[in-house]
């Protein structure tokens, strides 16, 4: 069962980076819109992608794990996954969230700050992209599944690490 549905996103940017990006924004849009309570932030180098606009309980849209209510005020990082992603020559694996800056980074901000993370699962469409599922989860609980994942790469973000969603969902078609 589809929750929300999108479209595409059209830009001239080009490379998967840019790609992206493209997706990351039409699907934060996309669950702004259907999460009442949640307001993206404007600044384009916030670290953080919305923020509570007031207090947010759980629904059947948006199931809150480990957590009863989120105070208004409180800072949201929406992450997204593909359903199912490439795992090589004609074979393909559950999506991964992929979490950024252990240490002074994203996630050290959420961290610090009381955060907490929207967790999305979605899928591609002939009409756009589908969020098929969604939780949302504290920052601590995500660090505390993280534990021990966490990998530096070199990049500005520095260590990253990444988390299947079914480590945490059931399945979501």
């Amino acid at each position: 069962m589809s929750l929300l549905r999108g479209w595409f996103a059209v830009s001239t940017a080009t490379g998967a980076k840019a790609q992206a990006k493209i997706v990351g924004e039409d699907l934060e849009w996309l669950v702004s819109r259907a999460v009442d309570g949640l307001a993206l932030v404007d600044e384009t180098d916030a670290p953080h992608d919305a923020v509570a606009d007031q207090l947010l309980t759980p629904t059947a849209v948006l199931p809150f794990g480990s957590v009863c209510l989120l105070e208004a005020g409180t800072p949201v990082e929406i992450k997204a996954c593909r359903l199912q992603t490439s795992n090589g020559e004609h074979s393909t694996t559950p999506g991964r969230w992929f979490f950024k800056g252990r240490d002074d980074g994203q996630h050290h901000h959420l961290l610090e700050r009381g955060g907490a993370y929207l967790l999305a699962v979605y899928r591609e469409t002939p009409d756009g992209r589908e969020v098929v599922q969604m939780l949302l989860l504290p920052a601590s609980i995500v660090d505390e599944l993280l534990a021990g994942s966490w990998y530096g790469t070199g990049r500005s973000e520095g260590y990253v690490a990444k988390l299947s969603w079914r480590t945490i969902l059931e399945d979501a078609d």
